[in-house]
């Protein structure tokens, strides 16, 4: 409210102030204070109607003395009055409710049918009812007698009786609520309390309108600011977007070989096939960053996906091709790969269930010939480091296959092997060579010329083999990965040319070992491909986890480069992934892999 006038703004404001009081005084008329209204409006009328049937009965006592009825009336007229004393009770009850509740309120309904039921009882002992009895203690029934056949004057002189009774019980109970209601209506507490009353104002109150604008200018520059920033940064990021319609030389210092290039904010970072190199804006030569590894190592590297087919990368596998096969059935089972380089490059493909495959490899792009040799399921194709033309294959269900000619035919290598799921094979580099297999059974050892296999697994606690690997400067020391399950496995040693294995201490243990890497030489290192990662070792004791940014998934195929950097390729449920030596993590390598399972992964010519 606003007035100019103080006096009569004063007046206003006292003056609502008592108005309102005042409705609120005669209006808030609680729940408690009309339901003592309504007791005391009931229990004046329940106190008149017990006097005026105290004096009936006096009046009929007086006229016709004492008379005499039958018990079974005494007891028709003494339930009769029980019935109307609670039938009384519960209209009271029933009006008070209505006072606060609707009609179609649940209690209001429930006391209707409960004094309907009363009323009916009523009815049947006035008028006669069979159904009208009672029980008695002992089980039998007893029948009321009706008031009509009750004698009329003993009738009228006990329902005088029990009028006067039924009243009194109703002005005793009446007056027990009223007590309880005044109690509740003493306990209300006025709603309004005027603390102080409104008096003249020294002074307007008025809005303060130079301040109010004031403020709405600093507001108003500070938000001109802000918006005035959002718009350069969008337009310039608009130009930044459209520039490259005009483009001018910057060669200086520059590789032929650059393939692709980043922007970074005002400097430029080149990604070219060997070094990172970076230039500015205002410069027009490029500069080699020499603390930085090579990023597309000049590797060739071939993968097997189990479901698609063979795939080839030239760049270090930071891009993939798949290769064109003539023949499509093997497609979904590919599995092992294992590369023959002379006298001329030939590719063999292991697959499951349908065999091994020879592909000569071209060095010229372009589709590659297929031939299809025998179907089984291969799980490894080793080579004989003595006779180039003589192969092995591990299978499973079919034991050790042998070829001499170079894959042409096959025969089976088994005498004394009783376990025919064989996963993998070791060749020594001896003559004649010495062969070992890994079964589920446990690990076998059997040397060209030798008529059969000898069992070779004292110590092994797991005997199902999934990994074996030979030093190639001594071969009496072997490695073996086990595991019949992920938590089950762990790697053994031999020194004496598997007579005899030791757990490896600190080792793997609970993961299967799927592949076993050896790098010999001064400083000596052991590679280890498992369900859990990667994990190196330089003495055999001590182990180190190299999984930092693998997918957690099992690791099947191990590859080590040393030039141009020393870097390690690693293939997984997820595609392959390259570690250089000195980062700390793994790099995903899988343009044109996306969502495949690589099994196995060799360098290519």
């Amino acid at each position: 409210m606003q007035e100019t006038d103080p006096v009569l703004a004063t007046h206003i404001a006292n003056t609502y102030v008592q108005e309102l009081d005042r409705y609120n005084q005669e209006s808030n008329i609680t729940k408690a204070k009309r339901l003592r209204l309504f007791l005391e409006e009931r229990l004046a009328q329940a106190n008149q109607e017990l006097i005026r049937a105290q004096k009936e009965l006096r009046t009929f006592q007086e006229q016709h003395k004492a008379i005499s009825i039958s018990e079974q009336a005494k007891q028709t007229l003494t339930t009769l009055a029980e019935l109307e004393a609670k039938k009384l009770d519960l209209e009271v009850e029933l009006a008070a409710r209505e006072q606060f509740v609707r009609e179609s309120h649940m209690q209001i309904k429930a006391l209707q049918a409960q004094i309907a039921a009363i009323q009916k009882n009523i009815e049947q002992l006035k008028y006669g009812d069979v159904k009208a009895r009672a029980t008695k203690q002992d089980g039998t029934l007893e029948y009321y007698l009706p008031l009509d056949q009750v004698p009329l004057l003993s009738f009228q002189e006990k329902r005088l009786l029990l009028e006067v009774e039924t009243k009194s019980k109703l002005v005793e109970f009446l007056t027990t609520q009223l007590e309880q209601v005044k109690l509740d209506e003493a306990r209300e507490l006025p709603t309004i309390t005027v603390l102080e009353q409104a008096v003249v104002p020294e002074e307007p109150v008025k809005p303060k309108t130079k301040l109010i604008l004031v403020l709405a200018m600093v507001v108003g520059l500070f938000g001109g600011i802000m918006v005035a920033f959002i718009a350069t940064y969008f337009e310039q990021e608009t130009k930044d977007a459209e520039q490259g319609s005009k483009w001018e030389e910057m060669r200086q210092g520059l590789r032929e070989d650059v393939r692709r290039v980043v922007r970074l904010g005002k400097g430029y970072l080149w990604v070219g096939l060997f070094f990172l190199l970076t230039a500015c804006d205002k410069l027009p030569w490029w500069e080699v960053s020499p603390p930085l590894e090579p990023v597309n190592l000049p590797v060739s590297l071939l993968a097997a996906g189990y479901e698609k087919g063979i795939y080839h990368s030239r760049d270090g596998g930071l891009s993939w091709t798949l290769l064109p096969l003539e023949d499509s059935d093997i497609s979904y089972y590919f599995k092992t790969l294992t590369l023959r380089l002379l006298p001329t490059p030939v590719l063999y493909i292991g697959t499951t269930g349908q065999g091994v495959y020879q592909v000569p490899l071209e060095r010229t792009r372009g589709s590659i010939a297929l031939h299809r040799l025998q179907g089984v399921n291969v799980k490894t194709i080793l080579f004989s480091p003595t006779e180039p033309e003589v192969l092995y294959a591990a299978t499973w269900g079919q034991g050790v296959l042998r070829s001499r000619d170079g894959g042409q035919s096959w025969e089976e290598w088994n005498q004394g092997l009783p376990y025919l799921h064989v996963r993998t094979l070791a060749v020594t580099p001896t003559t004649p060579p010495t062969l070992y297999a890994g079964t589920i059974g446990g690990i076998f050892r059997r040397q060209e010329g030798q008529p059969h296999w000898e069992a070779k697994s004292k110590g092994l606690l797991v005997l199902d083999v999934k990994a074996l690997a030979i030093n190639p400067e001594n071969p009496q020391v072997l490695y073996a990965g086990t595991g019949a399950h992920a938590e089950w496995g762990s790697l053994y040693r031999s020194t004496d040319g598997g007579e005899s294995w030791t757990a490896v201490a600190d080792g793997p243990g609970g993961v299967t070992v799927f592949t076993i890497l050896l790098v010999p030489g001064e400083e000596p290192e052991i590679w280890l491909g498992t369900s859990r990662g990667v994990m190196r070792s330089s003495n055999g004791v001590e182990w180190e986890d190299w999984s930092a940014g693998l997918p957690g998934a099992p690791v099947y195929s191990l590859v080590l480069v040393q030039k141009p950097s020393r870097a390690l390729f690693a293939a997984t449920h997820g595609g392959v992934y390259r570690r250089l030596m000195n980062e700390e993590t793994w790099l995903p390598l899988s343009y044109g892999l996306e969502g495949e399972l690589v099994t196995a992964l060799i360098p290519a010519p």
